[in-house]
């Protein structure tokens, strides 16, 4: 900051506080964060450039036009400001394009010569950024990635270790703590910034990508592991499986072990995937040996339930801690790929995506009082005969973006009282301070030390970043805006008055256009959530790399939404109405649509299997399952269309037959475990296929009842 206030004084740039503007907004405390704010904010700032001077060249003789495409660009800009992507740069198109377009109502023609300023200004800011984020202290995303993928990998570690010793003792089940959110979402958007920054292949990138979901998916399968043994306690194995477990155990703490210190030194990890198949296959082949003294015993026993039961248990165990083993072993590729010198060239590809023109009628609504909030307190400063100031518009249109009523009054103050400190701020430093100093050096100690202590309490306080960097634009450009010290506070002073003129319009859009509650919005939130369960249960049956894009984009869409929905929660709770649900109910709402997400994560996760023959009668019994299973996932798909259509308002009276297809389906694996020949036919192996499919399913199916439920008594 300090940089670009001496360049713009000792060279007198014109419009030099935009380059001061661009420093402070765009400088984050990760090299990755600054990189990739900094092209979003040049992209939009060079588009925003592009469309002012071409509604200016179509408009200029015709105010009122030129005022509604004003209206039309920030109600384009919010709407993209409210979106899943690219939001800062539809930011900066907003508020770019009120800056150069509202000087042509102060009676500026050069309005190319101004684009062009603002853009070569902030580009020359984004330079600064950079050399000054390269030399002193820079903070890569790569480290940040590697010590939370290192310590992920630890803690997962000691949970399954903690499983395998209960399972080996039989004793009591851990029990569950309370639902947390994936940390996937963020470790993708951490590898989105990683792969700005400067001499990072996309290949290292696209390693470390893959190794944020291996580990989600680890974390699944643990999580699994653990609600099996809280739910039902295991009993102690004995004999030789007991040796098994104790050596498997072994050999997965010491390959997470393995890849967390790899990941923390940058080394490629000791592979323990053949030691892990080893033991893996010797477990299979005692659970065969296993299988026949039970099925033996079914046939001299009627009262065979403990035993059955036994081995029922773990022909659904031993599919998870199979997929734990094969996930760790992926994981270990992956980590050395990510530390290695350089990641293979066979990088997974990407395919392209498919555009569909979707408009949500919610974000249009809050685009539109954005864009109404700005024109009216630029209609008002024109009715006033005041000087025409950007500020107040740009204050109007963010203020009003804010979805809810809570939200947007929290917006308002936050910005008013950043307003009245940095006018607090710059009245004392101009009386007391700058009168007595030169311009130039000895004055920009003063914007070094605001903004040094300011930046220090935004990196401490994330959430008031946004604020005290306003503090820190409207102590500095008050100042240090023109050729000279201001010698009175009429600077600051006109900065509060259209401050409050911009907060005033706001709350006025806010509270007569399309007013929302946080509770109706957190409905519609919602049944976003379900539609992504649905498009991460349908991923399932693509092939292998659709599977992995799809769950990749889900997984971050998911993140995303969660975050949103835990927001309007939030502001529900401190709202003054009494539109259903209550804080309960959503709370309700929330783990159920948490719980289905997981269930669609486990059915993408266990792969369908081949096709099984063994011949005359019994393959009808497998077909009569299989086609069962297809009624079962389509009732599924069709449950979670339902009710993402009711949270949206439509019918809310359940019209599918999941229920009914649930049973079919458990009643035709009934038939086959009672069918003796069809079990000694179908082996461990693929008896652990089949179950491992059907229970993932199951756990869909029962999750989507209980999210019908719901609605129901909704």
């Amino acid at each position: 900051m300090t940089a670009a206030l001496w360049l713009g004084q000792a060279y007198g740039l014109p419009e030099q506080t935009w380059l001061a503007i661009a420093v402070i907004f765009v400088m984050q405390p990760l090299s990755g964060a600054s990189a990739l704010k900094g092209v979003l904010r040049i992209t939009g700032t060079v588009a925003a450039a592009l469309v002012s001077i071409a509604l200016f060249g179509l408009y200029s003789q015709d105010p009122p036009l030129l005022m509604a495409s004003l209206f039309v660009c920030l109600t384009v800009a919010v709407y993209g400001m409210t979106g899943p992507r690219y939001q800062y740069a539809w930011n900066v198109f907003g508020f770019t394009t009120v800056v150069i377009l509202a000087a042509t109502f102060s009676g500026t023609d050069a309005i190319e010569t101004l684009a062009f300023e603002r853009a070569s200004l902030v580009a020359l800011g984004l330079i600064l950024v950079f050399v000054a984020d390269s030399i002193f202290w820079p903070v890569r995303i790569g480290e940040q990635l590697r010590r939370g993928f290192s310590e992920r990998i630890q803690s997962l570690g000691n949970t399954l270790s903690a499983c395998l010793e209960m399972m080996q003792s039989g004793g009591p089940g851990a029990p569950l703590g309370p639902a947390t959110p994936s940390p996937l979402a963020q470790q993708l958007r951490l590898v989105s910034q990683y792969r700005m920054e400067l001499g990072v292949s996309r290949r290292h990138a696209d390693a470390a990508s893959r190794t944020a979901t291996l580990l989600e998916g680890l974390a699944l399968r643990t999580r699994r592991l653990t609600q099996m043994f809280a739910e039902d306690p295991p009993r102690a194995v004995e004999g030789p499986l007991r040796g098994l477990i104790e050596e498997l155990d072994r050999i997965v703490n010491l390959a997470c072990r393995e890849i967390a210190k790899a990941l923390e030194d940058q080394t490629a990890p000791r592979s323990f995937a053949r030691e892990l198949g080893e033991v893996f296959d010797r477990i299979d082949n005692l659970r065969i040996g296993e299988l026949d003294e039970w099925l033996r015993s079914q046939a001299s026993e009627d009262a065979g339930q403990p035993s059955r039961r036994t081995v029922t248990r773990r022909t659904q165990l031993i599919p998870v801690l199979r997929d734990l083993v094969t996930t760790v072993g992926r994981i270990e590729r992956e980590v050395a790929r990510l530390v290695g010198p350089e990641a293979p060239s066979a990088a997974a590809e990407r395919t392209s995506p498919s555009w569909r023109l979707r408009i949500d009628p919610f974000r249009l609504q809050i685009g539109m009082r954005a864009g109404l909030a700005g024109c009216i307190a630029l209609a008002l400063m024109l009715a006033f005969g005041w000087p025409v100031n950007a500020m107040a518009v740009i204050v109007a249109f963010i203020a009003s973006a804010t979805p809810t009523r809570p939200a947007g009054a929290r917006m308002a103050g936050g910005l008013l009282a950043a307003g009245l400190a940095a006018w607090a701020l710059a009245d004392l430093a101009i009386v007391f301070l700058l009168t007595h100093l030169d311009r130039m050096p000895l004055s920009l100690l003063f914007p070094f030390s605001v903004v040094f202590s300011l930046g220090y309490l935004a990196v401490s306080r994330p959430r008031l970043a946004p604020f005290v960097a306003l503090v820190a634009v409207m102590v500095i450009l008050p100042i240090f805006g023109g050729p000279a010290p201001p010698q009175n506070v009429e600077a600051p002073y006109d900065t509060a008055v259209y401050l409050l003129l911009g907060v005033a319009s706001a709350l006025f859009a806010q509270r007569t256009f399309w007013p929302h509650t946080a509770t109706h919005l957190f409905w519609q939130r919602s049944a976003s959530q379900l539609d992504v369960c649905g498009q991460l249960f349908a991923a399932g049956e693509s092939d292998a790399e659709g599977r992995d894009e799809a769950t990749a984009r889900s997984i971050d869409t998911y993140g995303t939404q969660l975050a949103l929905l835990g927001q309007l929660d939030g502001q529900a709770r401190q709202e003054l109405t009494n539109d259903p649900p209550d804080d309960e109910r959503r709370t309700q709402l929330l783990g159920l649509t948490q719980a289905l997400f997981d269930a669609s994560l486990a059915v993408r996760s266990i792969s369908r299997p081949d096709r099984i023959s063994t011949g005359d009668a019994r393959e009808d019994a497998l077909d009569t399952l299989e086609a069962a299973l297809r009624r079962q996932d389509q009732a599924i798909r069709d449950s979670i269309a339902w009710a993402a259509t009711a949270l949206r308002g439509g019918d809310r009276t359940p019209s599918t037959d999941l229920f009914r297809c649930r049973a079919d389906v458990e009643a035709r694996l009934e038939e086959i475990r009672e069918d003796r020949d069809v079990v000694r036919a179908l082996g461990a192996r693929l008896s652990d296929a089949i179950s491992g499919h059907v229970a993932a399913r199951r756990e869909m199916a029962s999750r989507q009842l209980e999210v019908e439920g719901w609605i129901s008594a909704a």
